[in-house]
């Protein structure tokens, strides 16, 4: 069974083989995933984002890091905001090539949530209280 078919019948309930599973390598996934490159959503270990997000890793442990500066504390500075472009040459080659890439497999594009990507920007303690006490933003 290709994973193809393994994704299509475990999402029907159909009695695969085995469960389509997502486990990094050397595991393997039943899933090929594609990015761009640069991805405006990537996380860092350390250092600032194409957002203008500080992040900062505690230690070696910890895979990615944790933003610890936020470019928008304030919405009157909305119109700061660095919103990185979409366009950078290059940057859609691996999407373009991800078909031919992933052979049978399903294409996963990886980027991150807008609830993410609001609270990375505003920082969580201000994107909970926006959501209460100022939605209109």
């Amino acid at each position: 069974m290709t994973s193809r078919e393994r994704v299509k019948r475990t999402l029907q309930f159909k009695t695969p083989d085995r469960l389509a599973n997502n486990f990094p390598e050397p595991f393997g996934s039943d899933f090929y995933y594609t990015q761009l490159n640069p991805n405006p959503d990537g996380r860092l270990r350390q250092g600032k984002d194409m957002w203008g997000c500080l992040w900062e890793c505690l230690s070696d442990t910890n895979n990615l890091g944790e933003v610890k500066d936020s470019p928008l504390k304030n919405w009157d500075d909305f119109h700061k905001l660095i919103v990185p472009s979409l366009d950078i040459e290059g940057q859609w080659d691996n999407v373009k090539t991800a078909r031919a890439d992933a052979g049978e497999k399903y294409i996963m594009g990886i980027g991150i949530s807008l609830y993410e990507r609001i609270h990375f920007v505003r920082g969580l303690e201000n994107t909970w209280c926006d959501i209460s006490e100022e939605p209109e933003n």
